[in-house]
């Protein structure tokens, strides 16, 4: 508990763990926090110390929660690294691949260039495991439409491998988004060529 908290201060303590536990909810219900580490950081000290004891007001405990909002959402931007984008400027499924990470919370560069094949070799990515775009996020290379979620678990448990790839170009995966599709595969694989089942997803 910070410093500035003294007895018979209940309700400013009380009106601060109710902002916590609001500032909470906003932070997994937005489904961006990439760490819990981040989380108690920002449930801890920081958002407790919005709180004054003393201070009152009808506006002074939204106020509060809304700081502590904006708290959540420079702490979420500083733990969630760019994705780099290279793609062709004329492949429309690839935009539609970068849709779905910014609707799950990534932020992305997109990199139109000329030859995304001498791209891919540069990145190191095996032929037999070529895409229609190549990304770059966190030491990672990440080849096709692999879905958001995969990378998110790539970037927290930090495997031993070069990235992830979708080879070619799946019509049940995200950006393709087809109904009724066959099932594929996302594919951890190392600089060798090695690779095995990262998530393997069913027909659609």
């Amino acid at each position: 508990m910070p410093s500035v908290w003294h007895a018979g201060d209940e309700a400013d303590h009380s009106r601060a763990i109710e902002a916590r536990d609001a500032v909470c909810a906003y932070a997994i219900h937005a489904g961006r926090i990439a760490q819990e580490g981040v989380l108690g950081q920002i449930a801890g000290d920081q958002v407790m110390g919005l709180f004054v004891p003393g201070l009152s007001g009808p506006d002074y405990p939204r106020k509060a929660v809304a700081a502590a909002a904006a708290l959540v959402a420079t702490k979420v931007a500083a733990a969630i690294p760019v994705i780099e984008v290279y793609k062709s400027p004329t492949c429309g499924c690839c935009g539609k691949w970068v849709e779905h990470l910014r609707a799950n919370g990534f932020a992305v560069n997109v990199n139109d260039i000329p030859d995304v094949d001498a791209f891919r070799v540069k990145a190191g990515v095996p032929a037999a495991l070529a895409a229609c775009h190549t990304a770059l996020v966190g030491g990672y290379v990440v080849e096709g439409h692999v879905p958001a979620g995969d990378i998110r678990k790539l970037l927290a448990e930090r495997p031993k491998a070069l990235g992830l790839a979708v080879p070619g170009m799946p019509a049940a995966a995200p950006g393709m988004d087809a109904p009724h599709a066959s099932g594929y595969d996302v594919l951890l694989f190392q600089s060798n060529g090695v690779r095995q089942v990262y998530h393997a997803y069913p027909k659609t």
